[in-house]
């Protein structure tokens, strides 16, 4: 491991400058450590929280008697953390750096998953120091941030030197990390993690039953709709109709106990409906079938070619479009997906998707996407993006697994 005179310099001036955790940071102190083995890991941006999440729960999953202190670059990243954080997760800011020992004797963790940048010199010499097992998952360094890095080369080298591991999400990064003095056996390249990669869980006898009930019947799913976008999307369902007269809609609201509101609304267009929380069943009169349960959507993408994701004609922010890509439901949506914009991105440039503007050209894309061979293509291409983020998540969980220190659970 490398050492920095520039390190131990800026170690000295952490010791000597007086401080106390700012902010949000004062609660570190008053939360309770959980029992049993704790993995730390640190996310600097909100847009991979998703991802990086999935991942600790699938780690915790494997490991029984761990549990994951989930702590946040900024205020912004941490309230998308604690929104999303799971069973056996405590979320928390990280104190300044002149804290770090503070932190990391309150907290004692077994092991240390650092993603992407935003280094902690203070903080990361301390754990290094204290033989906790250090590993940077989805790291990115772009030729801006290698530019400034280069002024500080000893201090960089040191610190990055302190993983044990680096999983890097390009070439660049790799270059750029190689440059600044990682050792080419302690990097390799990934890919960028991916948030819904795993395969959403369904019941097989429910899924054969409506498959038959279907009776090949061509079938469009509306998922996770919000209030403003059922209207819309019922018209789009009048005006594909014309085209693919035995069509089913499958609506999903993204709020279940909007039901009995959204059949009164189904049916004042003159639609037949079948609601799933009342037991009813498809069959060859339903127009609609309203599937207002909890928990299903594995069920849905499995039994719909084609789904358009809600929460995206009205600005929302989008829903996580790796769900439907890893059962080969191919994918519209609307303009607002702010909240998952990477993947849809990501999906965008490989041809997954097809983005819409309003409900004439969502009519338009659904009339085109129901067309076997089309939905076939899109429904491919974000299976192939979904495989490669579930490969990542693999191997992310390959490496936590081999350096997660004996006997800590």
């Amino acid at each position: 491991m490398r050492r920095s005179v520039g390190l131990g310099i800026y170690l000295l001036y952490a010791r000597l400058v007086r401080g106390l955790f700012s902010g949000s940071g004062q609660k570190l102190l008053t939360q309770a450590r959980p029992d049993g083995a704790l993995v730390w890991v640190h996310i600097v941006s909100a847009e991979e929280t998703s991802a990086v999440l999935e991942v600790m729960q699938r780690f915790l999953a494997e490991n029984a008697g761990w549990n994951c202190l989930v702590t946040a670059g900024s205020a912004a990243t941490l309230a998308e953390v604690e929104r999303r954080a799971g069973a056996g997760m405590v979320t928390a800011r990280l104190p300044r750096e002149i804290r770090s020992e503070v932190f990391l004797d309150h907290w004692k963790p077994d092991m240390l998953v650092w993603t992407e940048g935003g280094y902690r010199p203070a903080l990361l010499a301390g754990a290094k120091a204290r033989d906790i097992p250090m590993v940077m998952i989805n790291a990115r360094m772009s030729p801006g941030s290698f530019r400034r890095w280069k002024f500080l080369h000893g201090l960089i080298a040191s610190v990055l030197g302190r993983f044990g591991w680096i999983l890097a999400q390009d070439t660049t990064t790799e270059g750029n990390m190689r440059a600044l003095g990682v050792d080419r056996d302690r990097i390799e390249v990934t890919g960028a993690l991916r948030e819904g990669s795993a395969p959403l869980p369904h019941n097989e006898d429910e899924r054969r039953a409506m498959a038959e009930a279907m009776g090949g019947r061509p079938v469009w799913l509306a998922a996770l709709t919000h209030a403003g976008e059922e209207e819309i999307l019922l018209e789009v369902f009048r005006t594909v109709r014309r085209s693919f007269p035995e069509l089913l809609m499958i609506l999903v609201p993204n709020n279940p106990a909007r039901g009995d509101e959204l059949a009164t609304l189904v049916q004042a267009a003159g639609w037949s409906l079948a609601q799933r929380s009342e037991g009813s069943r498809i069959d060859a009169r339903v127009d609609v079938f309203l599937a207002d349960t909890h928990g299903e959507m594995g069920l849905w993408y499995r039994l719909a070619p084609v789904s358009f994701l809600g929460g995206s004609l009205v600005d929302y922010g989008g829903h996580n479009p790796y769900e439907p890509t890893a059962l080969g439901s191919a994918i519209l949506h609307g303009p607002y997906v702010a909240g998952y914009a990477t993947a849809y991105r990501v999906l965008g440039e490989a041809g997954a998707c097809v983005a819409v503007q309003d409900g004439a050209a969502l009519a338009q894309a659904l009339k085109q996407a129901l067309v076997p061979d089309r939905a076939a293509e899109l429904a491919t291409a974000a299976w192939t993006v979904g495989s490669e983020g579930a490969e990542v998540t693999d191997r992310v969980l390959e490496v936590l697994q081999h350096f997660k220190p004996e006997g800590g659970a």
